[in-house]
């Protein structure tokens, strides 16, 4: 009997200039995913998402690469060239008229959202936001779009999805370490800034900051912990979940990196950076999940320290701790690779 073709994925998240990396990380995660299942992953990025595969990849991991513009054609041509039979969405700039043709010609389309803020496209979107429910999407995708919806389906990587699993601990010791990542764009020097702000609230205690080789904050920061022995930088770090799962608390963006935050149990203090955050983040928030501060906001400073202040109480790293651990076991990653698998 011969054997059954493995199934072709193509992954086409947002990776021009101006955008951060991470759509490009979270489709990393769901590839590897896939790809533990018997699935043959590509993506289709702008250069800059070229350069991100090629750093943050695993060194056993060769994923094709195809060029993409910001023209939708780019998509329907590195699609036939990689004979994909499902194409992973995650632009939002790419709504259900700019991937016509897309949609004639491929059998399977998926869409990664997080916003519900556009008309969809697809057979399968994901979207891993907290109380996201069917009505967001009504009369937004087709009729017989399948909906995963909620953190049950948050993108969480392999190695820190691992250590989840392993860690019970509820990080209501006392504070020894901080964890600070604002992800690889570095919005306006703010990881930089975060440290300026909090590093007098706790002068003994270790901080780690994991950034980007070419973030903005880099040079400063690196010139910080040359006076400051308890400040270390950690510039294209890969051992991330292990610097996390050393940490009792973190302080970062408020992206997809917010669901490995909580998978962890780790007591985050969440910074909006972008305006795709701040609903996501206002619902942590609300739920008490984590602490949050708007860099939008006036007097954003004060109020990052005041809410860091609050994080170095122990009663309230024990409630963030539970909420998040409940709220998000990080086998996201799984569930939507089999969605997708049961699709093709």
């Amino acid at each position: 009997m011969a054997q059954a073709a493995r199934p072709r994925i193509l992954f086409a998240p947002a990776s021009g200039a101006g955008v951060g990396g991470g759509h490009v990380m979270r489709d990393l995660t769901l590839a590897m995913a896939l790809q533990e299942r018997g699935a043959t992953c590509a993506f289709a990025v702008a250069e800059s998402g070229r350069k991100l595969i090629e750093r943050f990849s695993n060194a056993d991991a060769a994923w094709p690469l195809f060029d993409r513009s910001d023209d939708p054609a780019s998509l329907v041509e590195a699609a036939a060239a990689f004979q994909a039979g499902a194409v992973v969405l995650d632009d939002y700039g790419l709504d259900a008229g700019r991937v016509a043709a897309l949609r004639e010609r491929i059998p399977v389309l998926v869409v990664i959202d997080d916003l519900a803020d556009r008309t969809y496209a697809c057979d399968l979107l994901i979207d891993p936001g907290l109380g996201r429910d069917e009505a967001d999407y009504a009369g937004r995708v087709p009729q017989t779009c399948r909906l995963a919806l909620g953190p049950a389906y948050a993108l969480v990587r392999p190695d820190v999805a691992t250590l989840a699993q392993a860690d019970a601990g509820s990080h209501a010791g006392e504070v020894r370490r901080v964890f600070v990542s604002f992800g690889l764009s570095d919005v306006d020097g703010i990881a930089a800034r975060a440290v300026r702000v909090l590093r007098p609230l706790a002068p003994a205690v270790h901080f780690d900051v994991a950034l980007a080789s070419d973030a903005e904050s880099l040079p400063t920061l690196t010139a910080m912990a040359e006076a400051d022995p308890g400040l270390h930088i950690h510039p294209d770090a890969r051992e991330v979940a292990a610097l996390m799962r050393a940490a009792d608390v973190a302080v970062g963006a408020g992206g997809s990196s917010t669901w490995e935050r909580c998978a962890l149990g780790l007591p985050t203090l969440a910074a909006i950076v972008a305006d795709n955050q701040r609903e996501m983040i206002r619902n942590l928030a609300g739920a008490g999940v984590l602490l949050a501060a708007d860099t939008a906001d006036a007097g954003f400073d004060k109020r990052f320290a005041a809410a860091f202040g609050e994080l170095l109480r122990p009663e309230v790293r024990l409630h963030l701790s539970a909420a998040s651990r409940a709220l998000c076991d990080g086998q996201g990653a799984g569930r939507a690779a089999d969605a997708i698998l049961a699709l093709i």
